[in-house]
């Protein structure tokens, strides 16, 4: 199975990746920086963008069977949003099949 996983690099997003890579599954990561990414695998692709760029965005998931997201807020509570970023991104993420 083709999976996407945005938030790969957060705690929950490398539990859930290192168990599809178990299941022999091919997973594509979406993350924002490639120093996230901690682990290697032939199943295993990386796209790089943040969360409102749409085209990397629907580059990942242009062969997806299933999109998954671990997003959630920063543990770090010093770091100030704006706006809510993990909403829009999920809105960028399901835009593909919005229309």
């Amino acid at each position: 199975m083709n999976l996407t996983i945005f938030g790969d690099s957060g705690a929950i997003g490398k539990i859930v990746t290192a168990l599809a890579l178990k299941n022999g599954d091919t997973v594509t990561a979406y993350v924002r920086r490639a120093e996230g990414i901690e682990k290697s695998a032939d199943n295993l692709f990386v796209v790089m963008g943040d969360l409102s760029n749409q085209s990397q965005i629907e580059k990942a998931i242009a062969k997806a069977d299933v999109v998954i997201s671990t997003l959630g807020p920063a543990l770090d509570m010093s770091r100030k949003f704006k706006g809510n970023p993990i909403a829009d991104g999920h809105a960028n993420i399901i835009q593909p099949w919005a229309n």
